[in-house]
């Protein structure tokens, strides 16, 4: 599934009010190590902040050969206010009060019990996992089947099916008929990698099958993942931007985020909003032979942020982020890991059709510290359009360690958003400030000489369209100082 802060209180516009001051001039990327962010963050608030900012923008450029080319024709996306602060932010931390009065809150005092497939499976349920099994190895359009792989790769995945369904046959001669459930204490246990503090557990959440709650502790944070799906439904298979797909869903995109807010209102969550709303394909497990282009049902997968004094924080994936990073930048990471950890963005991301909620990931609950500056100075847009030029170009070196067969990359941005984020705070070990940003998204074109066995599908000039980058920027500019915010290390 596609690879998560208590908001702060509005405050009167009266409180803003203290004067303006002058746009500063702006040629260059800031040095994250420079005092322009301090400096700006502990100035007077500014009265308002006139960015300049045109609702579209169209922009080419790319270096001289032609191996790097950066399209822009992207709508800009603004918070309808001209008011943008800087407040610290502090983690939740999950403990077993906190856990007892989000299990009370989320199941109405509905008694918890023992997950049934952390136990055991029945008969019918083990029946219908050989089943699905079977399937894989017989289906011309499973991915065991695909012509993508070679005969060494497909001899090598069906021996490892073949063990796995003769497991299930042996299993399946002890398998209980019925699951009877057996009640359980709310509190962690340790994990099975002894990091991280784990509660789980099945609950009545008003559906056919029980729902899957999992809640999970450590000292980077946490995050809560319940599975409330029909019966006949199985995980998300595929996501998209064009929600005019979705032909087979009841509700618009309105009414299913509506669905989600309640959702989190009833858990005492009030200042949350979509960022990013996408449709999908959910698994049939009733037809497990359906593919996407046949009925299977549908969905629509929204991540919703927290706003901090009324500016939505921006949603970013960070799981492409990581995998851009190449060994220089992972083993920067590593080190940074030893005295800052890795707090990911808070997000609810959540799975919902005509019959509701299937789905929620709760990744990093947060809570608000002291607001810093009720209206920071932003640089205006053109600056802003100076950095991405004299950025992107840079960014537009890299190469995939994993495929050097590219010899042209084209990233085409379609939309640019200002929003809340959250970054480290300089100089402090678990310090989180929310600062505005701008985050630039779109897709990427990759050029190859030729097709390549087991590569992907290119077109007529060899050429393979990656637009399954839902939710990742692929610039983050700090909107106050200019500087460039990596989303894994977070600074």
């Amino acid at each position: 599934m596609k690879n998560r802060l208590l908001g702060l209180l509005l405050v009167l516009f009266s409180t803003l009010l203290f004067g303006c001051q002058e746009t500063p001039e702006y040629d260059a990327v800031q040095n994250k190590g420079e005092s322009a962010l301090d400096d700006a963050i502990a100035a007077a608030p500014v009265e308002q902040n006139f960015l300049g900012a045109p609702q579209e923008w169209q922009h080419e450029f790319g270096n001289q050969d032609g191996t790097i080319s950066i399209v822009v024709d992207a709508s800009i996306e603004l918070p309808d206010t001209q008011c943008y602060p800087v407040a610290r932010v502090k983690k939740v931390d999950l403990t077993e009060t906190w856990l007892e009065n989000f299990i009370l809150k989320l199941g109405n005092g509905s008694k918890v019990y023992e997950h049934k497939d952390e136990t055991m499976y029945t008969k019918n349920e083990v029946e219908r996992i050989i089943l699905d099994l079977k399937r894989q190895l017989t289906d011309p359009g499973s991915d065991l089947n695909s012509a993508n792989l070679s005969e060494e790769t497909r001899s090598e995945l069906l021996k490892e099916k073949e063990a796995e369904i003769k497991a299930w046959e042996e299993y399946y001669k002890t398998a209980p008929d019925t699951f009877v459930p057996t009640e359980k204490e709310i509190q962690y246990s340790l994990s099975s990698t002894g990091r991280q503090q784990q509660f789980s557990c099945n609950m009545d959440l008003g559906k056919e099958n029980p729902a899957y709650i999992c809640v999970s502790r450590s000292g980077e944070g946490g995050y809560v993942t319940i599975s409330n799906y029909d019966a006949q439904l199985g995980e998300p298979m595929d996501s998209f931007h064009d929600l005019e797909k979705l032909d087979r869903i009841a509700i618009n995109a309105e009414q299913a985020s509506a669905l989600g807010l309640s959702f989190l209102e009833n858990l005492g969550e009030k200042d949350f909003s979509p960022s990013l709303i996408l449709g999908g394909y959910l698994r049939d497990m009733n037809n497990p032979n359906l593919s996407t282009e046949e009925a299977l049902p549908q969905c629509y997968h929204i991540y919703y942020t927290r706003s901090v004094e009324g500016v939505k924080t921006t949603y970013c994936a960070t799981s492409m982020d990581a995998y851009l990073m190449n060994g220089r930048m992972a083993e920067k990471a590593a080190i940074m890991e030893q005295y800052a950890p890795f707090w990911p963005q808070e997000n609810v991301e959540m799975i919902i059709t005509d019959s509701g909620i299937q789905y929620v990931r709760w990744e990093m609950p947060t809570q608000p510290g002291e607001t810093l500056n009720t209206n920071v100075q932003l640089l205006p847009f053109d600056a802003i359009q100076r950095i991405f030029e004299t950025q992107m170009t840079i960014e537009g070196l890299w190469t995939n360690p994993a495929d050097t067969g590219i010899i042209a990359r084209e990233v085409v941005i379609t939309r640019i958003v200002l929003g809340m984020m959250q970054i480290r705070e300089k100089d402090t070990y678990d310090g989180l400030l929310m600062v505005p940003t701008w985050n630039f998204y779109g897709y990427e074109v990759y050029t190859y000489p030729a097709p390549v066995e087991g590569g992907y599908e290119l077109d007529d000039e060899n050429k393979y369209k990656n637009d399954q980058l839902d939710g990742h920027s692929f610039l983050t500019i700090n909107a106050i100082d200019g500087s460039i915010i990596n989303p894994v290390l977070g600074y």
